[in-house]
Parts: structure tokens; sequence; C-alpha cells
């Protein structure tokens, strides 16, 4: 799955982003509503877990008016509330990693039976540079793109640290077939040393 964490005092951020990553998921964490708004509009997230500060009532209203079927897991709350509806999960704090992990199990299953896998080959283009790497979610109006299964990372690495911000073209393959996109950058998610684990493209043309 495609998680987006919000935590705006970042107190839960680590902890589920090495956990959750762990248990094979893709992860990115915002700390600003806006940033995480961006991220949500791309269509390329499967579900938002809110750390213990929960959302304020703008960011809340946001997620009601354009997100309505988006689940929401609440990670290390103050005080035990249900679930039900969109919250499929509430989890109490002190967080515990592996009550984290199996809430976000159990919500998994549910993406399996419904949601086609997407693993597609594919080159970045931009400025002269070229990477290989894979297109392992499409929507509608982005797709998210990682390093190659096989191959070298660096390359991916190096190709979104000299295009962090800008526009890229996209190669897909399926089977003998080539498409072409062209986008912008929407989000990077990246390792603590700074080179990118997935990128988000949100498509223009």
């Amino acid at each position: 799955m495609n998680l987006l964490v919000y935590d705006e005092g970042r107190a839960i951020a680590r902890l589920a982003r090495s956990v959750l990553i762990a248990v094979g998921h893709r992860v990115s964490v915002s700390s600003e509503h806006d940033d995480a708004i961006r991220k949500l509009e791309t269509g390329l997230f499967d579900a938002l877990v809110i750390g213990p500060a929960g959302a304020c009532r703008e960011f809340a209203d946001r997620l009601d008016a354009s997100f309505p079927e988006l689940p929401l897991l609440l990670a290390g709350v103050g005080r035990a509330v249900p679930a039900s509806g969109r919250v499929r999960a509430v989890l109490p704090g002190p967080l515990h990693a592996a009550a984290l992990a199996g809430a976000v199990q159990r919500l998994s299953a549910e993406f399996e039976s419904r949601t086609p896998a997407q693993d597609l080959p594919a080159t970045v283009f931009a400025g002269g540079d070229r990477a290989a790497c894979r297109a392992s979610r499409l929507s509608p109006s982005a797709l998210l793109i990682e390093p190659p299964v096989e191959g070298p990372p660096e390359d991916f690495a190096r190709f979104f640290s000299l295009h962090a911000d800008g526009r890229v073209e996209a190669a897909l393959r399926e089977g003998e077939t080539e498409r072409r996109v062209a986008g912008e950058i929407a989000f990077a998610e990246r390792a603590p040393d700074r080179t990118a684990r997935f990128v988000g493209i949100r498509i223009t043309e």
C-alpha cells in the first residue's frame, strides 16, 4: 500500500515510517496540511494515518470534501474512540509498532482484492538525463515511480537529485507497447541520505 502519515508534531513519524516500510509499504510523511493535501490530490495514496495531534478543522473539512472515501487510521491518540465508517482503526498512545503494522495489514488485505498491481518498466527523462525506473502505481492524473528491480539504483537517485522539483517525461512499457507522458514532480519521499525512495509525478500531458 501507499500510505501518507500526517503527523503535525512528528511524534510518531519516525516510528510509523520505519515500521510500515519494514512490512512492505510505501510511506510518505507530512507535517503540514497543505503539503498533505498536495500529495493526496495525486490520487496515489491508499490511506491516511493521522498522528496524535489530530487534524485541524480546515484539514478535516478538506478531507471530507475532497477525499470522502479515503480510509483513515488514527495513531497514538490520547483517548479511545470507536472506529467506524472511514476510520478503520484507532490506536491509543503510546503507539506500539505491532499494533500499527497489524492495523495496516488488515486494511491492506482489502486493497489486494480490489486494486490490480501496477509494476511497469519505465524510463524518466529531463534535461538530457535519463534513468531506468518502474511505474508501481498509476492514477488518472499521476504516476508513482521507484528504482528498478534490476539494475543500479544509483542512476535513479542521481536523476532525482539533479531534477528534484522540475518537469520530467516518462516512457512506460507494457509488453511491446510504450506510452509517453510528461509531468511535474509532485513529491519525492527520500531516504535519510536524501536519495529518492519513490517519486510522485503529476501528469500534465
